[in-house]
């Protein structure tokens, strides 16, 4: 049996009894990386400072993710003002890490479904037993990218349980052509994803495709593009495309914080991101995305009976020849109706800069949570109708940031009130249990709890 000594508390981490490193040196990584300088900068800034050479960077590196995977970690995965499910995301993908892998089929009774706590100790596992084997050939603990063990970071409060999606698998199949049109990857998008592949590799997806390989990089992507219209062409795109990994594919709240994070083994496409939201406990009002229509297709085909994208798949509007035209041409607008009647999209009101619309009020006496954002919107109204009104003056508090001063993020209450907040005679605190609200009412030295 291997035993790895650890003098932490002579201020040493030991990585593989040849790599020592001092905690005060793993602390001053840390906090290089969150204000993203990466590990491999601040060694060769401190090697111009010291006049010494460090061991190689890698193995520093390796030395220094071993010391986070023995680190207990105190972080909520969670912005303070958006709480645990933003109402708004923003979802992109980064594409710095795009490497070639040969990855076998799934198993067949494979549902697309994944442990993310098991893969990620599984990760964790790995992390530590490097410095244990120096060959990763012999190393047992190592893990191979496959589909059926592959998992995006989700935070602990924001997925539904431990059992998230990861369905990459079905990207591996060609789409058949009576395949709906927005699910079927068009042309000009693998156009773009062509783009991303070296000059190398675009002149030899060329040659497969019996076209001149001589000129620019442009030049062969439009060869390409205009050849794509052949069923043969668009498969060995469609596969060359696929054949590489996708980057990170990132959700994040607008605040910039990010809330999961999946390593995709196969190009982008909405499926990674529908697999994400879909592992959510609550699905984001907001998706902000460069391909929407394809997410909204996917998503709803992948829900038929409850879509996530309704109505008019997450559309203002029916896309009606007539509404068409009046967008083309800039003359739609939302009509003022107040009948409930009336189209279910339809603006209702415009409170404190915020659109409101028959669906945004639909959880409005009925047994179900009333939606933080139709919340704040309601306890606007009564702020100005006290002030105008009845002359009392009124605070309050965004339900979003409200929850914040709980448990686990504990925020300090004073630094979300406003200044001379003695001045008001009412704060108005609403504070969610799942299934309720509740409005406390602060009337200086009175506190009353009012159910709504």
């Amino acid at each position: 049996m291997v035993y790895r000594y650890q003098e932490w508390q002579d201020g040493i981490h030991n990585f593989d009894n040849h790599m020592m490193l001092s905690l005060h040196l793993c602390l001053t990584l840390r906090n290089a990386l969150q204000t993203h300088t990466a590990v491999s900068r601040v060694i060769g800034i401190i090697e111009a400072t010291e006049g010494e050479s460090f061991p190689n960077k890698e193995m520093v590196l390796q030395a220094y993710l071993s010391f986070e995977a023995l680190s207990e970690h105190d972080y909520t995965y969670a912005c303070v003002s958006c709480g645990y499910h933003p109402a708004t995301v923003v979802m992109d993908l980064h594409k710095k890490d795009q490497y070639a892998c040969e990855i076998q089929n799934p198993p067949q009774q494979y549902d697309g479904r994944v442990n993310v706590k098991d893969f990620w100790d599984a990760v964790t596992m790995e992390i530590l037993s490097r410095g244990f084997y120096p060959s990763d050939g012999k190393n047992p603990f190592i893990v191979r990218p496959s589909y059926q063990n592959w998992a995006p970071w989700i935070g602990q409060h924001t997925r539904q349980s431990d059992i998230v999606f990861n369905t990459e698998y079905a990207k591996i199949h060609v789409p058949d052509v009576s395949t709906d049109a927005d699910e079927r990857v068009t042309e000009e998008r693998l156009a773009d994803e062509v783009l991303n592949l070296k000059v190398a590799e675009v002149r030899a997806l060329c040659k497969q495709c019996s076209l001149d390989s001589k000129g620019s990089k442009m030049d062969l992507v439009l060869r390409l593009r205009e050849k794509m219209a052949s069923r043969t062409t668009y498969n060995k795109v469609f596969e060359k495309v696929l054949g590489a990994s996708g980057g990170w594919a990132v959700v994040m709240c607008p605040c910039g914080v990010v809330y999961s994070v999946k390593f995709n083994l196969r190009a982008e496409s909405a499926r990674d991101f529908t697999d994400m939201l879909l592992s959510w406990k609550h699905f984001p009002n907001v998706t902000v995305y460069d391909y929407a229509r394809g997410l909204a297709s996917h998503a709803n085909c992948r829900q038929p009976l409850d879509p996530p994208f309704h109505p008019h798949e997450g559309r203002l509007l029916h896309p009606s020849p007539e509404n068409i035209k009046l967008a083309a041409e800039r003359k739609l607008r939302l009509s003022q109706v107040s009948d409930s009647r009336g189209s279910p999209d339809e603006r209702l009101a415009d409170i404190n800069n915020q659109i409101l619309t028959h669906t945004d009020f639909w959880t409005l006496g009925r047994p179900q949570d009333v939606e933080g954002m139709i919340l704040n919107s309601c306890l606007k109204v009564i702020e100005k109708l006290a002030n105008d009104q009845i002359g009392i003056k009124v605070f309050s508090v965004n339900s979003y940031v409200a929850h914040t001063w709980f448990i686990p993020s504990v925020q300090n209450p004073e630094q979300h009130l406003p200044d001379k907040a003695d001045d008001f005679q009412w704060i108005l605190v609403p504070v969610w249990r799942p299934g309720h609200w509740t409005i406390c009412v602060s009337d200086m030295n009175l506190l009353i709890c009012i159910s709504s």
